[in-house]
């Protein structure tokens, strides 16, 4: 009898179907979408460079959650399935999210259907750490993360992980143009720029950094 299957939607990198198979390499039926009413942000401490006990002196590395935002009317995004087997190995990559279903829209009058998205709307770090003590494997993950890090992890004075959002906007950039000005105008920096706002400040700062805010002509 075939597996049952779980749609997922990857919001960064994972728009990128090579990466999205590095993360969940037996995925299936990947597809180009989009979401309404929710926009990304870098909101999250970043657990891998945390685990990793690579955390910059700097307080760039903040990486992506999903928030709700009914001002939002498309953000594009990728879907895929994976088989139900693999749900405990996701649980345990994207420990500190709330994995919930929402709904998206296939491009090209494709599908529509609900597809599990991480989100990172805490109202508070206390909602947060009840989520993953509840569950075994979030709170195995959560012991190894708080070995090399004692801070929040949602909080929004950080800025982007330099090497995460070189990842995505080249990831979207390769998608064309239309998908990279879309990453710009619904991806946000914890104070509330925009993520093209945010490029245009380091640009004035730093112009040789080497990747543009202006999007495609």
């Amino acid at each position: 009898m075939p597996s049952e299957k779980l749609s997922i939607i990857g919001l960064g990198s994972l728009i990128s179907e090579q990466s999205a198979r590095r993360t969940c390499p037996n995925l299936s039926n990947f597809r180009l979408g989009f979401t309404h009413g929710h926009k990304r942000i870098f909101n999250k401490a970043d657990s891998y460079l945390i685990r990793m006990d690579k955390l910059p002196d700097d307080k760039k590395y903040a990486c992506l959650s999903a928030v709700p935002d009914k001002s939002i009317l498309k953000m594009y995004v990728s879907i895929f399935d994976i088989a139900i087997e693999d749900w405990p190995a996701l649980v345990e990559r994207e420990f500190e999210y709330r994995l919930v279903e929402i709904p998206y829209e296939e491009l090209d009058g494709g599908g529509t259907g609900h597809a599990i998205a991480c989100l990172g709307d805490y109202t508070d770090e206390k909602t947060c750490l009840d989520i993953i003590h509840a569950d075994p494997v979030r709170k195995l993950r959560w012991k190894e993360f708080c070995k090399n890090y004692d801070g929040p992890i949602w909080r929004y004075d950080l800025e982007p992980s330099e090497y995460y959002l070189n990842a995505c906007l080249k990831t979207f950039q390769d998608l064309g143009a239309e998908f990279y000005n879309n990453f710009l105008d619904t991806t946000f920096v914890g104070d509330g720029r925009t993520i093209r706002n945010y490029l245009k400040d380091a640009e004035s700062r730093n112009p040789a950094r080497g990747i543009s805010s202006a999007g495609f002509p």
